[in-house]
């Protein structure tokens, strides 16, 4: 029934937050930022939120450019951290991915920031599987407007977008694009709609 699948990144694809807090951390102890430090709970609360949002929800007490250049230098800590120790995975994600790469185009849609969808293809090793990706990093729209640019410039007809909070159910619905909620992620989808328990279960759903 679908001719496309349009991913969400995090909760979705991969489990990034241990490495993030440990990225957040570095920079806070390096720059003595004022913040308690982070852990991966701390950013599992925000997860699915515009970049710039989660900074100003989680540090709402830091001066605007103190709290921009913090983001900032915390996003290439990430790029670092990540060559040298990655993330998790989620089982079944890389084969489930190469599978259905074979039936269907494959897109990635984010609210992370700019380079961080490439950080997860570099280290995955599965960036020949998806033909586009955006990013809120990259328009600073929000995640219906981007999933709306890749359907239209990629010329899509019954696209599906697979996510794990209840933004994504959200924004997939102002997109005018169905919807699946993976259940091993971050959150609730917004209502009633399909699921997958894991990425195996998603992944048989296209049988």
């Amino acid at each position: 029934m679908h001719d496309s699948i349009i991913f969400d990144l995090d909760g979705t694809l991969w489990n990034v937050n241990p490495t993030v807090s440990l990225a957040r951390n570095n920079v806070i102890e390096r720059r003595n930022i004022p913040v308690p430090r982070c852990t991966p709970e701390d950013v599992a609360k925000t997860v699915g939120l515009p970049v710039d949002m989660v900074y100003r929800v989680t540090y709402p007490t830091l001066d605007e450019n103190l709290r921009t250049s913090f983001m900032r230098e915390v996003a290439q800590e990430l790029s670092i951290l990540l060559k040298e120790k990655g993330a998790f995975l989620y089982p079944g994600m890389p084969e489930g991915i190469r599978k259905l790469s074979k039936r269907f185009p494959l897109y990635i849609v984010s609210n992370c920031g700019k380079g961080y969808i490439e950080g997860f293809l570099e280290f995955s090793r599965l960036a020949e599987h998806f033909k586009d990706i955006e990013c809120y990093g990259n328009t600073l729209k929000p995640k219906a407007e981007n999933i709306r640019a890749i359907v239209q410039r990629n010329g899509l007809n019954k696209p599906i977008y697979v996510g794990d909070t209840k933004g994504d159910h959200e924004a997939a619905i102002q997109a005018g694009v169905n919807y699946i909620h993976v259940t091993y992620g971050f959150g609730d989808p917004a209502g009633p709609c399909q699921k997958a328990a894991s990425f195996t279960e998603l992944t048989n759903l296209f049988d």
